[in-house]
């Protein structure tokens, strides 16, 4: 935009006689008493700005992506081919969408050179507030800058356009471990541990949902219920779950966490017992190549207790790994941080409370923007209320499995 083109006016008055001035055929606010003005023009289209969108007496957007999708439509491989050229300056010959991985939508990119590119456009960032592609970048600036093989190569960024491009892995997605694949992740988990130990504490935030004491773990777990809960009486069957269930066991195993004899509940992890964490670690974001397991997806990256990282790669419902690969995991882990004596107490008092989040983050589905998301990073046609159902099911399934923690201990010992 040019300065000219720009207008600051003090009062409502104002801004519509501006409107009027200069023609405008569409006007945009978040203000609906402006819109709804009797001297509005109208000959210009209103367009009310409202995150609840709840408006429902004008044209209403919640985001400025679904703005920009109105005018311009969404985001399809020519803008894609169009980002590439425009951050590589190279002239580019083919560009495919591949499977989404979780909210992002994922594009092979074939240049006129020869060389293949993997290129990530990141979610709508009205929602949730995130960096995802500023975390990523200093993630992998930190892996490459250490020569990390088993990261790909970040190849260029454009903050602007929500879109990075990376080095182009040939592989397979990992669905049944093997033990050396299993090997291969506790073998990044002792890099991360490198890492951390020489990267000064400053130079990354916390990851994402990083909880550094139990009573971090139990603020999450109320604060991801009562957002479940405030939807609740819109679907029958999560109402049904959540009072049956679900609620039931909450108190329950916070209080068993608490008088577990660790006695450390209220305390702050020490720095030097944190590590830097992917937030998401396992083999759900892991392509199988011929040099080597390859780790992606670090959107969530920094500080946090190992202990969430163990325990979410053993609950994660990504994750097939069998008992005794859990238990070996288990017992790999627990022999890596031997240096820290509180990490074993920690793991087996906390894992049954990071076994409640995941039961409550597997109900995300039913809030609407999740879902949306899902969609978006797709592009494919999804039967929300059937993935909702399994949804339920396998937070029931997980449950299940804690309750037996309640009762019979840890079970990966």
């Amino acid at each position: 935009l040019k300065k000219n083109d720009l207008f600051f006016l003090d009062t409502r008055c104002e801004k519509i006689s501006k409107i009027n001035e200069l023609g405008c055929h569409y006007f945009i606010d978040d203000l609906p008493e402006v819109l709804n003005d009797p001297s509005f023009p109208r000959n210009t289209n209103p367009i009310l700005f409202d995150v609840s969108n709840e408006n429902l007496s004008t044209i209403c957007f919640r985001s400025w992506f679904d703005i920009s999708s109105h005018f311009f439509g969404c985001v399809n491989t020519e803008d894609i081919s169009s980002y590439v050229k425009h951050i590589t300056e190279q002239k580019v010959e083919k560009v495919e969408q591949i499977r989404g991985r979780g909210n992002s939508r994922i594009y092979r990119i074939s240049m006129q050179s020869g060389e293949k590119f993997a290129a990530k456009l990141y979610p709508d960032p009205t929602f949730d507030l995130r960096p995802r592609l500023e975390t990523e970048k200093k993630a992998y600036n930190l892996f490459n800058s250490n020569q990390v093989s088993q990261i790909p190569q970040l190849i260029a960024t454009g903050r602007n356009l929500n879109f990075s491009l990376f080095e182009w892995l040939n592989g397979q997605s990992v669905d049944k471990p093997s033990q050396s694949d299993l090997d291969s992740l506790i073998s990044f988990v002792e890099t991360l541990i490198d890492l951390s130990q020489k990267t000064p504490y400053d130079q990354f935030n916390l990851a994402s949902a990083a909880c550094l004491s139990g009573k971090d773990i139990e603020n999450q777990i109320y604060d991801r219920y009562t957002k479940i809960k405030n939807i609740a009486h819109k679907h029958d069957n999560l109402k049904c779950f959540l009072e049956k269930d679900l609620e039931q066991t909450i108190e329950k195993f916070i209080e068993h966490s608490k008088s577990n004899g660790f006695g450390c509940f209220f305390s702050c992890l020490q720095k030097s017992k944190q590590i830097l964490s992917p937030s998401d670690l396992g083999f759900h974001n892991v392509i199988k190549s011929d040099m080597g397991l390859k780790f992606i997806d670090f959107e969530y990256f920094g500080w946090d207790d190992p202990v969430k990282l163990v325990s979410d790669v053993l609950l994660h419902p990504g994750m097939t790994l069998t008992n005794e690969q859990k238990k070996y995991w288990v017992k790999k882990l627990v022999e890596i941080f031997s240096y820290d004596p509180t990490f074993k107490p920690r793991l087996f008092s906390y894992y049954i409370l990071y076994g409640l989040c995941w039961c409550l983050i597997l109900l995300n589905d039913f809030c609407e923007f999740n879902s949306l998301k899902r969609a978006n990073a797709s592009m494919e046609q999804h039967n929300k209320q059937k993935i909702q159902e399994q949804q339920i099911q396998k937070s029931r399934n997980i449950l299940k499995a804690l309750v037996s923690v309640y009762y019979h201990g840890f079970p990966y010992e």
